[in-house]
């Protein structure tokens, strides 16, 4: 019976065509008369063609079996074969395998082509809130887009490629919301560092093959210059944060160096902070930068041999610039040997340099932190905060409470709530342990570190390879018992352990490779890089667990007790592999709402803080919500935060402004009378086009009725509350905040 129909490849039927079967067998038969100069024989085509034909009717002619495309090529193969054409059969197999790798292409092409289309669209219409996930990247941009299609690329790879084939238990734990591993959008690179800025000022910067390269910088704008092209750079292979420690220490002697006035210290302040906030980084954000000041030189650098590229045999060619610049300036107003007398000064000043010590600097520090702040306090030209860098500032037992320095210091603070402050009175930290991992070498790896420095700006050539939060609030939900509980967070833990093992792995293999070539130069390795893992939904799982949040008093022995546990088990991973790891309260800025819609998406039933958006309250800190006085949140997380090894903080979240004096006050009794390692104050406060900064949350002007800008920090930095995320945006109307 005569073949009428065949099926096509996606079932669909049509009609049976025995010119392309001719077609075909021609082709391959002319592809092999071809390498002997011949052409090919379509009367040979047409006989193949027929028998092919035949030998279909004979199979499928008597029944309702209707040959389907792949069936039809088999028969081909096998009749050409029969017929005595072994080459042609050869060439028309190469012809199907050629059209079935086209075709997968294709396929392969289209579906790439929908994944984009898809997350392209989502991004420009703001379907997704991962759009707003990270609010330093909040707006709708260009360069926001193809961070975003990249990003899920290498989610993609990172969850079966790297994770998925080495444990697939690791990336179904992250997809179901068990846990969540951040930044999988930057899985072949380490997550934050710190830097020696020492380092920069003896080297320069580059010293990276084809790349250009600066000699060690001799000016304080050169400085600048370096720093921000340093920190740049280095955001390009790092997926967090880039931190300079001591910065007004090391500046210092530059100022010195080229007698510069306040006004011109100044000046090369506003190049570092324009310089860092500049939207330069992947995504078209600023990069996430941290500077920690000293205010005074710290004691181990107080005896040690200022960095300034002052070389003796350049001292003359300073002083004849000088006079020069004099001559020009004053055009001989001055007696010249008013003009010599003043310039041997300069010479002796410039001698004495060579073999100074930092100690001997402090006026210049001054200097430097004045017009630093002055800055900062100004904001930009509409009145705005620069966002960046976070500031750090060392409160220790030389800290001068009462220069005008620190008053500057706390008129910022009390206005907008920039700085940070690091514990050295309170606590039991060290303030030279910031310098001592660059060349700590024997660690006792049955002992946990406290990770130098602080959550957002680690020590010196120390930070973290990748951080793991576990859900806690998904713990709770799942444990029946306190058995179980611990058992399941073990388990979990393990599998964080794992990925950041699978991860170590793969980027010092990548560093070695030159994949981030400038991180090799500077940092070589990642030996002194911790493994770090962390939690959110604390508050929530307990309630879910036993019924009562962390702010009762069962509620925070159980948290106690977890920390606990978490900290031995890290003990014995640091045991088991010879790397660091630490423990930290993770900002979780995105996944504290990830994780809160999968929880609840997963079990309907389930706690979470937020009535219109769910989200989780921050590792083990207090609901967001509660009614609590100052004093009485810091007593009672005093306990749970000096129990993490890596990065916490108590953020004083403020209505409104204060005063720099109260704003004095309330700082110094925080360091002086609690062990936090880390704390903020957090005033709320508005930015109108005409009328710039307001104190306090109003989002219409008092003055002009526009429409205002509302300034809140959202993790570690403050931006606008409209560029956070559903779920920051939803904790920011619950929390309540403590009295000016």
């Amino acid at each position: 019976m005569e073949i009428k129909q065949i099926r096509k490849r996606n079932g669909k039927k049509v009609d049976f065509v025995q010119d392309k079967i001719t077609e075909a067998v021609f082709r391959a038969g002319d592809a092999v008369a071809r390498r002997e100069g011949k052409v090919g024989d379509r009367a040979i085509s047409q006989r193949v063609s027929d028998r092919v034909v035949g030998n279909l009717e004979h199979m499928f002619g008597g029944g309702p079996t209707i040959p389907n495309v792949e069936q039809v090529q088999d028969v081909v193969e096998k009749t050409l074969i029969q017929l005595g054409y072994e080459d042609t059969a050869k060439a028309y197999i190469l012809y199907r395998e050629k059209h079935k790798e086209r075709r997968e292409l294709n396929s392969a092409q289209k579906e790439v082509f929908n994944f984009a289309r898809r997350l392209i669209n989502d991004y420009i219409k703001k379907v997704d809130w991962r759009g707003q996930e990270n609010s330093n990247s909040g707006q709708i941009t260009f360069q926001g887009a193809n961070a975003r299609l990249a990003g899920d690329l290498w989610n993609t790879f990172a969850l079966h490629e790297m994770y998925g084939t080495e444990n697939p238990e690791i990336a179904e734990a992250h997809k179901s919301g068990q846990l969540h591993i951040h930044d999988l959008d930057f899985p072949t690179v380490a997550y934050c560092c710190g830097h020696s800025l020492e380092q920069l000022l003896k080297r320069g910067f580059g010293e990276v093959k084809e790349r250009v390269q600066s000699s060690p910088a001799k000016h304080l704008r050169s400085v600048v210059n370096q720093m921000v092209n340093y920190i740049g750079t280095m955001q390009g292979e790092f997926a967090g944060a880039q931190a300079f420690s001591s910065v007004d220490t090391f500046l210092a002697p530059f100022v010195r160096v080229d007698n510069l006035s306040y006004e011109e210290v100044k000046q090369s302040m506003q190049e570092l902070v324009y310089g860092l906030n500049v939207p330069s980084r992947w995504g078209w954000q600023a990069p996430f930068s941290n500077l920690t000041f000293d205010l005074t030189v710290p004691k181990d650098l107080a005896n040690k041999k200022v960095l300034s590229g002052l070389k003796k045999e350049k001292i003359e060619l300073y002083i004849e610039r000088e006079r020069q610049a004099i001559n020009e300036k004053y055009n001989g107003l001055f007696p010249a040997e008013k003009v010599e007398e003043y310039l041997g000064e300069r010479r002796n000043s410039l001698e004495k340099m060579l073999d100074s010590r930092y100690g001997e600097y402090q006026k210049e520090m001054n200097m430097i932190n004045k017009a630093y702040l002055e800055l900062k306090l100004e904001g930009d030209k509409a009145g705005r905060i620069f966002t960046f860098p976070i500031d750090t500032y060392n409160l220790t037992k030389d800290f001068d409470w009462d220069s005008e320095i620190s008053d500057l210091l706390f008129e910022v603070t009390g206005k907008y709530g920039i700085p940070y402050f690091q514990n050295y009175l309170g606590s039991n930290l060290d303030p030279g342990a910031i310098r001592a991992m660059c060349c700590r070498l024997n660690i006792d790896q049955k002992e946990l570190m406290k990770r130098p420095g602080s959550l957002w700006g680690p020590g010196d050539s120390t930070g973290s390879i990748g951080v793991v939060t576990i859900n806690m609030n998904r713990l709770g939900y799942e444990a029946h018992n306190e058995d179980e509980y611990f058992k399941m967070l073990g388990h979990r833990m393990d599998l964080a352990m794992q990925s950041l093992e699978i991860k170590r792995k793969r980027i010092a293999h990548l560093l070695k490779e030159d994949f981030v070539p400038f991180t090799k130069s500077y940092l070589g390795h990642f030996k002194n890089h911790f493994s770090t893992i962390g939690l959110v939904g604390m508050h929530e799982g307990l309630v879910n667990f036993l019924k009562q949040g962390i702010d009762t008093e069962k509620g925070q022995e159980f948290a106690i007790k977890t920390l606990d546990f978490m900290r031995e088990k890290l003990k014995e991973y640091q045991e088991k592999t010879g790397n660091l790891y630490n423990l930290e309260a993770t900002p979780a800025e995105g996944a504290s709402y990830r994780l809160a819609k999968l929880d609840k998406e997963t079990y309907p039933h389930i706690y979470t803080s937020g009535e219109k958006e769910p989200y989780l309250t921050n590792s083990t800190q207090l609901p967001v919500s509660l009614d609590i006085d100052l004093f009485s949140a810091l007593k009672h997380q005093e306990p749970l935060q000096t129990r993490y090894t890596g990065g916490t903080i108590f953020h004083t979240f403020l209505g409104e402004s204060m005063s720099g004096a109260q704003a004095k006050k309330l700082v110094r009794k925080i360091a002086e009378n609690t062990t936090l390692p880390y704390f903020s104050l957090t005033p709320v406060f508005s930015i109108c086009e005409k009328h710039n900064y307001i104190s306090g949350n109003k989002p219409i002007c008092p003055k002009c009725g526009a429409k205002t800008e509302v300034y809140d920090r959202v993790v570690g930095y403050i931006r606008p509350t409209g560029t956070m995320n559903p779920g920051k945006q939803e904790e920011q109307k619950d929390r309540r905040r403590f009295p000016v």
